[in-house]
């Protein structure tokens, strides 16, 4: 899950991507952060994390605020290559009155506050001046691209937050950000939904994917759900073994880009079979596909890989239930 998220992090930046916006806690993604970040930075360098308290939660994207995280903390470990042995991580609630609110271009309320600091070079007046420019960056040349701190302004912004920095030649640097904590009557409750339960059946379920470990895998997280499941790694003997036993199919789930025929045309074959047959396709792709596409191979739904288990079980209830109603 966490490589899926980076990814499409990554792809954030060469494309317009929806990032997905959720109430979440921050200080587990923090400490998920500095685990990444020990291992990875001089053991001549400390690292302080200091939490207050339980927070409420806030609404925000994990995998950008690790990144915040991350890039404010690398940088602060370059600041402390020569001098300096300090990254501290402190991790507090606020309330901004009117005024304090208004100097800040945020509204009145109670924020997380989140400093991360150093005590390594520090930077120059002129430098604080473009430090959220971007492609300004205070790294030698081929150590650094300048959109880093860019990115983590635009970041913050985008959270509805703010970001500011203090810092002095010699005396370390100290980065502020504050984000909105989430209205008490907006956060979702397990009465609301918040927790899905895993939905179960007994049909039979035929599963195509070349990886066999892959195949594996999921044929073990179906069988768990009580549908009996038959794996074939090769399409073309997927779409032998369902021509010998169409009766005894209920569902097609099969992967996107395979050797033979891939899941589309795969799907294209069994519905000259069975034309209603509920079929779920599994993909990576799946900025590839349009509604025209589904409408015209029949696929009931798309399902995102990694898939978790309460997913493809929601996923498979649906297409069985309602085998007309598709949904990428």
């Amino acid at each position: 899950q966490r490589a899926k998220e980076m990814v499409e992090q990554i792809l954030m930046f060469s494309r317009r991507s929806e990032q997905t916006m959720k109430p979440l806690n921050l200080s587990p993604i923090i400490l998920d952060a500095l685990k990444f970040l020990r291992s990875s930075i001089p053991s001549t360098i400390n690292i302080k994390c200091e939490i207050e308290n339980d927070f409420a939660p806030i609404f925000a994207n994990s995998t950008q605020l690790h990144q915040v995280i991350m890039n404010l903390c690398t940088n602060a470990t370059h600041a402390m290559k020569e001098n300096g042995d300090l990254l501290n991580i402190h991790l507090k609630e606020v309330n901004l009155d009117l005024n304090q609110a208004n100097n800040k271009g945020l509204k009145a309320g109670r924020y997380h506050q989140l400093t991360i600091s150093d005590n390594g070079v520090g930077m120059s007046e002129n430098d604080l001046q473009r430090i959220f420019e971007p492609y300004f960056t205070t790294k030698e040349a081929g150590e650094g691209t300048g959109m880093g701190l860019a990115v983590v302004h635009g970041i913050i912004k985008n959270h509805g937050g703010e970001i500011s920095v203090h810092s002095e030649i010699g005396n370390g640097s100290s980065f502020h950000i504050l984000l909105p904590v989430l209205d008490d009557d907006l956060v979702p409750t397990e009465e609301n939904g918040q927790k899905e339960s895993i939905q179960r059946g007994k049909e039979n379920i035929l599963l195509v994917d070349d990886e066999m470990e892959l195949a594996f895998i999921i044929k073990e997280m179906l069988s768990s759900l009580g549908y009996s499941v038959t794996a074939k790694n090769c399409s073309i003997d997927a779409l032998n073994y369902f021509k010998a036993n169409r009766d005894n199919v209920d569902l097609l789930l099969t992967d996107m880009t395979m050797p033979g025929l891939t899941g589309i045309e795969l799907s294209e074959e069994v519905r000259k079979i069975k034309p209603n047959l509920p079929i779920i396709l599994c993909s990576g792709y799946s900025d590839h596909f349009h509604e025209e596409t589904f409408n015209k191979t029949g696929i009931n739904h798309l399902v995102k890989k990694p898939m978790t288990i309460i997913e493809i079980a929601r996923v498979i209830r649906e297409a069985l239930d309602k085998p007309n109603n598709s949904r990428i």
